[in-house]
């Protein structure tokens, strides 16, 4: 093992080729049995603590990649909600819309199911058009809520 590290000691000061990472995995068991001194000693310490720097920062880039995708997601997920609530209430809206306008029309005909009809576009949406509907329907009931006594 101690030959192993001399070689390898060797070869960096003739080409400074360091130790590679098959190296370090095969050292690894042995760290703490490798009594080396001085120069050796600091080119494995230096070359064990650039693999445990390049490991952490591996999995900082990982948990920070990680982090974005969730908070991402999360966004993503508030941006389609919120859009969903639009489309939602727009519908209502026109829905609404829709129906204050057919309580309109069945005033003339019918105005008991005119006034439901508005009614339930006033719950559908409270807006100026279903109040209008509720309101216009309601002059139009006073006839027929007069024929019943009591």
């Amino acid at each position: 093992m101690r030959q192993f590290v001399q070689q390898a000691f060797g070869q960096y000061e003739k080409r400074g080729a360091k130790l590679t990472a098959n190296d370090l995995t095969y050292l690894r068991p042995y760290r703490g049995q490798l009594h080396l001194k001085g120069e050796v000693k600091g080119f494995v310490e230096g070359a064990f603590g650039e693999e445990e720097r390049r490991v952490r920062r591996k999995k900082l880039r990982s948990r920070l990649l990680l982090g974005g995708l969730v908070l991402l997601c999360l966004i993503g997920g508030k941006l389609f909600a919120d859009l969903q609530k639009r489309l939602d209430v727009e519908q209502a809206i026109n829905e609404s819309g829709r129906l204050a306008e057919k309580a309109m029309e069945l005033t003339a005909v019918d105005p008991y199911a005119a006034y439901l009809v508005a009614e339930e576009a006033y719950a559908r949406h409270p807006g100026l058009s279903a109040e209008r509907a509720l309101i216009h329907t309601y002059q139009f009931l006073m006839p027929v809520i007069a024929r019943f006594k009591g």
